[in-house]
């Protein structure tokens, strides 16, 4: 990693994404706490994750079409000082929960087009054969925008500030990535796209690059139903807070900071069991390791008297001041952290190395399409279980039936597992009937 922290492009795109995705985890998450302090269910919650989700299903293969078809460059600055005007907004007009859902929209609205772009250049700022490296460190950067946008910045300035505070400071980290993007000679692929097609075909490509391709099709599938696992889990945390570990939502550091860890040593790993075990096997291991710990969320209170006894809780107990089931939820969540941190780089990684570098941006907005349209019904069903259900039971069954889910998922396409890259490329290409 370290030939590509000495790349100048390379350096200045991380510090770039950087910049703006911290803006960005800092502006969501205030968002999600004023959510919560103006909402009177979990419903509201749900209806701001699913506020995330609609622009997902509607426009991310749009999106991806446009990202590959436009200069990459433009199209990233362009939605960042699209995302700029959204934040005045949110200074200029007063704070209410039709107002946060309604710009929430628009936030991702706009986040459909950057984010392909976004992705999809980074393999212009890339050395050849270091893709595997290039998405761990990208997923180091979003480990630091995340604790530093959503675990300092936003709580600093909700309290310091106010929430008007908060967006001026977002304001602020979203134009510092705007220039640096700007410096950037060209995020462009070295070659572009050999085909030309109609807007039919190009928007179905993600699809049929799916179908074709087995293996990334089974990854793009955990991927998608650990998202989906993932926002339910979301719309949990304000209850199991308060219900379980008997705290209020302001101390979410306890869940979040611990998972941190666990992605952190995740993105530290992936690519060297990526090059050593294959792909599509880091996938699964991050896949059961997330469930498993969900599982063990569920069972926090039998695992706690089963564990009373262990060093490390008196010292977290005087160390943080938190009761024995806090402090065994920090034992447990940084195993879920390792998971997504696995799937994630493991699943990415393969897509970069199997598919047209030209096509990047319609793939992963059909991956990303997908699995917003995945999370609808488990949101919704997660903003009306949580409050009529105990959510130890809630958060069980998810475990179970991501568990549930391998059956299938390991058995399907094993007749195409190994076709090569190019064969692949080809079937995708060909003109349909």
């Amino acid at each position: 990693m370290r030939t590509l922290l000495l790349d100048p492009r390379f350096r200045q795109y991380s510090l770039a994404k950087l910049l703006q995705l911290a803006g960005q985890n800092a502006l969501i998450y205030g968002l999600f706490i004023l959510v919560i302090e103006k909402q009177d269910s979990s419903l509201s919650t749900s209806l701001f994750v699913l506020c995330s989700v609609l622009p997902s299903v509607a426009l991310s293969i749009p999106g991806g079409v446009v990202a590959d078809a436009t200069p990459r460059k433009m199209t990233i600055l362009l939605m960042l000082v699209a995302r700029m005007a959204i934040i005045l907004m949110f200074i200029r007009f007063e704070i209410s929960l039709p107002l946060v859902l309604g710009l929430t929209v628009l936030i991702w609205t706009i986040y459909q087009f950057y984010s392909p772009a976004e992705n999809a250049a980074l393999i212009a700022v890339t050395p050849p054969g270091m893709l595997v490296q290039a998405n761990a460190v990208m997923y180091v950067v979003s480990l630091v925008a995340q604790l530093g946008g959503a675990g300092f910045i936003a709580p600093a300035a909700l309290k310091t500030f106010d929430d008007s505070g908060l967006f001026v400071v977002t304001l602020l980290l979203v134009f510092g990535g705007l220039y640096l993007f700007a410096s950037i000679p060209s995020l462009s692929p070295v070659e572009p796209s050999k085909h030309r097609e109609g807007l039919f075909r190009s928007l179905s490509f993600g699809i049929r690059y799916f179908r074709a391709d087995p293996l990334a099709t089974r990854a793009m599938l955990q991927f998608v139903l650990l998202g989906s696992a993932t926002t339910m889990v979301i719309v949990a945390v304000p209850r199991y807070l308060e219900d379980v570990l008997s705290t209020g939502v302001i101390n979410a550091v306890y869940i979040f900071s611990p998972g941190a860890i666990g992605v952190a040593f995740g993105l530290a790993v992936a690519p060297f069991m990526t090059r050593i075990f294959g792909g599509p096997t880091v996938t699964l291991l991050g896949f059961v390791a997330f469930a498993g710990a969900l599982a063990c969320l569920a069972a926090v209170d039998p695992l706690s008297e089963a564990m009373r006894e262990w060093a490390y809780f008196e010292w977290a107990r005087e160390t943080f001041h938190v009761n024995l089931q806090v402090a065994t939820t920090m034992v447990i969540v940084p195993f879920g952290g390792l998971g997504i941190a696995l799937v994630n780089v493991s699943s990415r990684a393969l897509i970069y190395e199997r598919a047209e570098n030209a096509r990047l941006g319609q793939i992963f907005a059909t991956q990303s399409m997908l699995g917003s349209i995945a999370s609808i019904i488990p949101t919704l069903t997660a903003g009306v279980l949580v409050d009529r259900v105990d959510v130890r039971y809630f958060l069980g069954a998810i475990a179970a039936l991501m568990l549930a889910s391998l059956v299938p998922l390991l058995s399907y396409g094993r007749s195409r597992a190994h076709i090569s890259p190019e064969t692949l490329m080809q079937d995708v290409s060909a003109p349909g009937p």
